[in-house]
């Protein structure tokens, strides 16, 4: 009996001392992330046990609690405009920590001002070179498709379809072609409006839009 009293024991005291290194390998922390300078609190910080996917957040004012577990481990506390930082949490670390986060300091490159809006610079730049790359263009070729509707006060009146080819040869200049057309209702013959057929070339120095003349940038 004695020996069972003891084997029994000697069992429970094993599993206490499993039970306490558990227990010591876990730590429930609580704090505060701060600007390190203004003593501002800083809410949307993110506190992550750097190598897992365990985290959280800290509030509206700046607070967080986290149950870290392995200890030792180490915290990467983050928040935008800020520098990282890393805590290690040992079964030794203060319930309650305080976090200070450093500014970080961000170099700019040199900033010219001018008069100019800088994107006519930027244009300049892609005309001159679509005449560098024109200059050996031999054809080109594009198809458009376009639907004309014509109202009448809020009544639909007549639906045009149109598939048109663009054909542009350095030799001979360009030239179209109506390949689809669809017209309902068909048109009677006192019936006439304007027909959209013109397939505008976009590398031209000057494009026709809805009527107006985009022209090249003068330098």
């Amino acid at each position: 009996m004695p020996n069972a009293a003891l084997r029994l024991f000697l069992l429970f005291l094993t599993l206490f001392v499993a039970f306490m290194q558990d227990v010591r390998a876990q730590q429930w922390v609580r704090g505060e992330v701060q600007d390190a300078n203004t003593g501002e609190t800083l809410p949307s910080a993110t506190i992550q046990v750097e190598g897992t996917t365990r985290g959280t957040i800290t509030n509206v004012e700046g607070r967080f609690e986290l149950f870290v577990t392995p200890v030792p481990s180490t915290l990467l506390v983050r928040h935008i405009g800020y520098r990282s930082l890393r805590i290690t949490i040992t079964s030794d670390t203060q319930e309650q920590i305080t976090v200070g986060l450093e500014p970080a300091t961000l170099l700019l490159e040199e900033v010219v001002v001018s008069g100019e809006d800088p994107a006519l610079n930027i244009m300049r730049k892609v005309l001159a070179k679509k005449k560098a790359w024109r200059s050996g263009l031999q054809s080109t070729y594009a198809e458009v498709y376009s639907r004309f509707m014509l109202y009448s006060e809020q009544r639909l009146v007549q639906v045009q379809e149109t598939i048109n080819a663009g054909y542009w040869r350095a030799e001979g200049g360009g030239r179209e072609v109506i390949r689809a057309q669809r017209i309902k209702p068909p048109e009677g013959g006192d019936f006439r409006f304007a027909k959209p057929t013109y397939v505008p070339n976009f590398y031209d120095d000057n494009v026709e839009v809805m009527g107006c003349i985009s022209s090249e940038l003068s330098g």
